[in-house]
């Protein structure tokens, strides 16, 4: 009869540590590593019921982001969840050799016209327009137009961007340093500026953006280069009145002020070598400021594609682990369960080898 009790033991052991460890597993890999693991997107995942990824998934694909929605379709599959077979169909069907590659190709273009950034096919349009600041003096023309009553937002992004153009082609042409800063400043505002125009960036980003920008630009300064695109017809400017607007953008940024920023825009760059573009369009998405984007440059190096999946599914992956009770109490009840377990494992380890001894 203890035979037979120790049997049902051992496997009761056995099952409840195939499902138990694993997480346990996790929950010290989100205490140890946090956002440098993909454990903490496991961790969150555990609480996104199969609606949650069905919702989604139907978005990505009204949104025409299949590329996204391939992710979700992924990492849910790996979770066990159940999608909907419309949606599944839908989406089989989307990817398509031709249909993919009509739709990527128009993307880019729309990209590359509008700087709008709905996509991550249409940010490699929009960067690819703004390698020599293309966007900037367009984007300059149409605000300034309205001169007084201009978009501070937009033409302070220009301004850096611009900057960020000068910095890079300076430092080719002469092999100086400066690209170290002004391609990534190129990249960072080109993104955000992008983001924004298509209603894809985080009202919080966008404002603690603004706040940086009210320090880094001379109001009085875009005054004077106001007047000066007044007089210009920007579809028909040449290099005179190029490099005369360049100087007066220049003048109107502080150069030393954009030392804040460097953090953050390092982020981004992090995030889209990681992730993609698609990455880096749903961080601006869900980030609050520069202290998210740090925290997610971490994720996207450990989780690489899928990173664009994860925060869709648990954009709350952006906070601090202290911000997330819910996850952080379940990780902590796992680790429990687990020291549980294994104080059981031992108990029957010794009850086992006593009976043994004693049978002898």
């Amino acid at each position: 009869m203890k035979i037979l009790r120790f049997i049902v033991f051992a496997m009761f052991f056995w099952g409840s540590g195939i499902f138990l460890l694993p997480l346990a597993y996790d929950s010290v890999l989100f205490f140890v590593h946090q956002h440098a693991s993909e454990a903490i997107a496991r961790v969150h995942l555990r609480f996104v019921p199969d609606k949650e990824f069905n919702i989604h998934l139907k978005a990505a694909l009204e949104e025409n982001e299949i590329e996204l929605a391939n992710i979700i379709r992924e990492i849910g599959t790996e979770q066990g969840i159940e999608f909907e077979p419309a949606l599944i169909s839908q989406l089989d069907k989307e990817n398509g050799s031709w249909q993919t590659v009509s739709r990527n190709s128009r993307k880019v273009l729309e990209g590359a016209k509008t700087g709008e950034i709905t996509s991550g096919y249409a940010m490699a349009g929009a960067l690819g327009s703004d390698l020599f600041g293309i966007s900037d003096f367009r984007d300059h023309a149409n605000e300034l137009q309205a001169y007084p009553d201009y978009n501070s937002f937009n033409v302070g992004l220009s301004l850096v961007g611009v900057v960020g153009t000068a910095l890079t082609v300076s430092a080719v042409i002469n092999g100086g340093s400066s690209a170290l800063a002004g391609a990534p400043l190129r990249f960072s505002v080109t993104t955000i500026k992008g983001a924004k125009k298509a209603g894809k960036l985080s009202k919080k980003l966008e404002k603690f953006v603004s706040g940086h920008l009210d320090n880094i630009v001379d109001k009085n300064a875009v005054d004077e280069l106001a007047l000066a695109f007044k007089k210009i017809d920007i579809d028909s400017i040449n290099k005179k009145q190029a490099d005369e607007l360049l100087e007066l953008s220049k003048k109107s940024v502080n150069i030393k002020a954009l030392e804040p920023l460097a953090s953050g825009v390092d982020d981004l760059r992090v995030i889209s070598g990681s992730s993609g573009f698609l990455g880096l369009s749903r961080t601006l998405a869900i980030a609050d400021d520069f202290n998210d984007t740090a925290r997610l440059s971490k994720l996207a190096k450990a989780t690489k594609n899928r990173y664009a999946g994860y925060i869709t599914l648990a954009p709350k992956l952006a906070k601090s682990i202290t911000k997330a009770l819910r996850i952080l109490l379940e990780a902590i009840a796992t680790l429990i369960s687990a020291l549980i377990w294994l104080l059981g494992v031992v108990w029957y380890f010794f009850s086992a080898v006593r009976l043994v001894f004693r049978k002898t």
